[in-house]
């Protein structure tokens, strides 16, 4: 395969570039890179709401935030993007929501809304059988997280890492649609 050999070590948002200083060759974020770093965007993915197929929402393909925010809801930590995506456009729609669950993981937050505890928010993929909806803010937008990936400048393996990157922002435009490729 043309692709180096990835060992990914999972990092909360946070702290993703901290690990470049521990050896890290490339770290993926949804927090623009600092200035120090070389990087790139790699793309902008839609937040989603998570619900059951019994769920009243089960045949619809898009929510507002202000319906969102009347339901219970299972989120990230404040860390993740996405959460505070979310926090954003709830405070911006003037409204507030109940948290029943806050998790770690996305695949938690899955995992607590297959069995029942609420809606899920979250950017990942649909798990569990669960049926995906777009989240729109206040003026009909679709919530979005940006992802970026960041690298020492200066790393001997410079060229592959850059090829890394774009490789893997292509592989979001394949798997998602080239709306999701939008420079930032």
């Amino acid at each position: 395969p043309e692709d180096p050999l990835v060992t990914v070590q999972a990092e909360s948002p946070a702290r993703a570039y901290q690990a470049l200083a521990r050896g890290a060759d490339v770290a993926i974020s949804s927090a623009p890179p600092r200035r120090r770093f070389a990087g790139l965007p790699v793309a902008r993915l839609p937040l989603w709401a998570y619900v059951r197929a019994d769920h009243a929402w089960a045949d619809r393909d898009r929510v507002t935030i202000g319906e969102l925010a009347a339901e219970p809801l299972i989120v990230l930590t404040p860390a993740h993007g996405t959460r505070r995506i979310l926090d954003h456009a709830v405070q911006d729609a003037d409204a507030s929501y109940d948290i029943v669950l806050e998790c770690d993981t996305p695949h938690v937050a899955q995992a607590m809304s297959a069995s029942g505890h609420g809606v899920a928010v979250v950017s990942d993929d649909p798990r569990f059988d669960l049926h995906p909806l777009l989240i729109l803010d206040s003026t009909g937008e679709p919530l979005q997280i940006h992802l970026h990936a960041a690298w020492d400048a200066g790393h001997y393996a410079l060229r592959s890492i850059e090829a890394f990157a774009a490789g893997l922002s292509r592989f979001c435009v394949e798997r998602y649609g080239p709306q999701v490729a939008d420079r930032l």
